[in-house]
């Protein structure tokens, strides 16, 4: 009786055993295959017993399953996610041995449909002819990476989800989007690219890249668009696009080339950036009918921002615009770059918007109006503004400008505070280098150079707005241009406004290094010329107060970074002492090679000399 019972419990033991083993497989990352030579009856667990559709794989893969699909040409499938995976195993689909294509022939359907899921990956798929690519709606977690889509009816991507990522991938001539978020919140797309090229202007993409109806804090990173089809003059199409409503996102160091509408925010479009974007054509509109415009704010669009972005060769550089019925307000261009189009500044129904610290260039016309009504409130300041034909096209200038240096215009120098008309001794405008020259440093792309001349636009903004950014030595002021109050405006010295004030270096403290260059330690003199030495005096008690305090001299690298801090004296201004410099930083640490400024200060007076550490 006993061993019957035994004998029964252990059956019981392993059934369980056997059930419990089947569940944690199922929970396990199993993996399925799929190719052209298979049987959906097959089990899939191996290549030679591989199911034949990926539909059937979609229909049965579950939380940590992989399906790993052959490459081979896939007709006609629809393939419709079924389970869902979780954040520690998701769903994978993934081709392997190459690309799988699946190709729907009639250009009807979904090929990749993906509905309340959560938690799937896509890798290494093309699609073609479908109607929409791959749909992926109220889903969570979902991430297509590496697929190739061409030629639908409709729309290449489509995002209607929350936390999705679409990544390298790359979608051409989808009739309608390429990639479409819709609705579309806190996704991410990155390094993609999008493609006109169809010789057919009824199926050329309207939007590349195209964020619709309460999309936000949606991510778009290190894509290209291209419209590259031959009737690229009828079928204009939209670059990277926000439209209704959407707030909150970042379009990141992309580019757009051949659009009708490069970068743009329209109807109602809130606090969203563009940053580092740039916006290409080929000049093709002149002496065509194409309008084609850069960086765009229409129909409402309000408070949002473009920062250190260009317009290249497209016929409106900068745009704000309406129906007469919107106003497109309180925009901001900051560090925008404006080169070879017809009208750089298009302003219509256009209320305090700021266009600041950009450079604008080679154009026919600098402003387009074609409305009185704009009004004043619109701000352009801090920009240079060059070989330009004609200020106006249209109605009278509807903005203040200030601070902005003219310079080989086909007009006067246009009135307002601080305006000036100087060469700005651009780097090299041939190539497209906007950097100040200086004597004190200029950034050249990979490290500091310094030229024989400076330029008068560096501390010549207005002298209200912030320079902090600015790396030192600098002046205490904002440059005009395309790189103030950035990292790499071009540097100034310390003493650059007292120079504009017309108070003569024999004022400032001498200074002597030697040896220079030098290898291992250096001696550096200051010295306060004896007919100077009350006047600095007083001037220390006046700037520091009745006490006297310490006299400093820094060391700085190329960056404007300091490196070291000397105490010249502690309560006495003395007309001279030498101290000396081992190459190392304040914790004591050796520093690299290369240039070194060296600075001394004294209240209102200060005096700067270049070493060179050379090991």
């Amino acid at each position: 009786m006993n061993c019957r019972r035994i004998r029964s419990s252990i059956n019981y033991i392993i059934l369980g055993s056997a059930i419990i083993a089947l569940c944690l497989s199922r929970l396990g990352a199993t993996t399925y295959y799929v190719s052209l030579s298979g049987n959906d009856n097959w089990p899939g667990t191996s290549p030679d017993s591989a199911w034949r559709h990926i539909a059937h794989a979609g229909s049965l893969a579950i939380a940590g399953d992989s399906v790993l699909v052959d490459t081979g040409t896939y007709l006609d499938e629809h393939v419709v996610i079924i389970n869902s995976g979780d954040s520690a195993n998701p769903i994978v689909f993934d081709g392997y041995n190459g690309m799988p294509m699946l190709d729907g022939q009639d250009m009807t359907g979904v090929g990749i449909n993906i509905n309340s899921k959560e938690y799937i990956i896509l890798r290494n798929f093309k699609l073609h002819e479908y109607e929409y690519g791959i749909n992926v709606y109220y889903c969570n977690w979902v991430t297509i990476e590496n697929c190739e889509l061409a030629d639908f009816g409709e729309r290449g991507f489509t995002l209607r989800s929350d936390y999705c990522t679409i990544r390298n991938c790359k979608v051409t001539d989808a009739r309608m989007h390429n990639y479409n978020l819709y609705h579309a919140h806190y996704c991410l797309v990155e390094g993609c690219e999008s493609y006109a090229v169809t010789t057919d202007a009824d199926f050329t993409p309207d939007y590349h890249y195209f964020l619709n109806y309460d999309a936000h804090h949606n991510i778009v990173k290190n894509c290209v668009a291209k419209n590259n089809h031959p009737l690229v003059d009828i079928h204009h199409g939209h670059g990277f696009c926000m439209r209704v409503a959407c707030y909150d996102n970042k379009i990141l160091d992309c580019a757009s080339y051949g659009q009708g509408e490069h970068f743009v925010v329209g109807e109602d479009g809130f606090n969203n950036e563009f940053i580092n974007c740039v916006a290409y054509d080929d000049s093709a509109w002149i002496g065509i009918n194409k309008y084609t415009h850069g960086l765009v704010c229409r129909m409402g669009a309000h408070d949002n921002k473009f920062i250190n972005c260009k317009s290249i060769d497209v016929r409106t550089g900068i745009s704000l615009w309406g129906t007469g019925s919107t106003e497109q307000n309180n925009n901001i261009y900051e560090n925008c770059i404006v080169e070879r189009g017809q009208w750089a500044l298009y302003l219509y129904d256009a209320f305090a918007n700021s266009i600041k610290n950009c450079v604008i260039t080679n154009s026919q016309w600098l402003f387009l109006l074609l409305e009185d009504d704009s009004g004043i409130t619109n701000v352009v300041k801090n920009c240079i503004i060059t070989n330009i034909d004609y200020a106006v096209y249209g109605n009278p200038i509807e903005a203040t400008v200030t601070y902005c240096n003219f310079w080989n215009n086909g007009f006067s120098t246009i009135s307002g505070t601080g305006n000036i008309g100087e060469d700005p001794l651009f780097a090299d405008t041939a190539n497209g280098d906007f950097h100040l020259k200086s004597q004190y440093g200029r950034w050249d792309g990979v490290t500091w150079v310094y030229d024989d001349t400076t330029s008068p636009c560096i501390d010549a903004g207005d002298p209200a707005d912030d320079w902090s950014n600015e790396p030192e030595p600098n002046g205490g002021r904002i440059n005009m241009g395309a790189y103030g109050n950035t990292t790499e405006a071009s540097m100034s010295s310390e003493y650059a406004i007292e120079e504009r004030n017309q108070i003569t270096k024999a004022q400032f403290f001498l200074l002597e290094v030697f040896p220079n260059p030098f290898t291992q330690m250096t001696e550096i003199r200051y010295q306060v010329p004896d007919i100077q030495m009350q006047d600095v005096r007083n001037n220390l008690s006046t700037s520091l107060g009745t006490g006297m305090q310490d006299i400093s001299l820094k060391i700085y690298d190329v960056s404007g970074r300091i490196v070291k801090v000397f105490n010249l004296t502690s309560g006495l201004l003395l007309p001279a002492s030498t101290i000396s410099w081992d190459g190392t930083d304040e914790n004591g640490n050796k520093v690299s090679s290369g240039v070194y400024f060296c600075r001394s200060v004294a209240g209102n007076y200060s005096a700067m000399k270049k070493l060179l550490l050379v090991k």
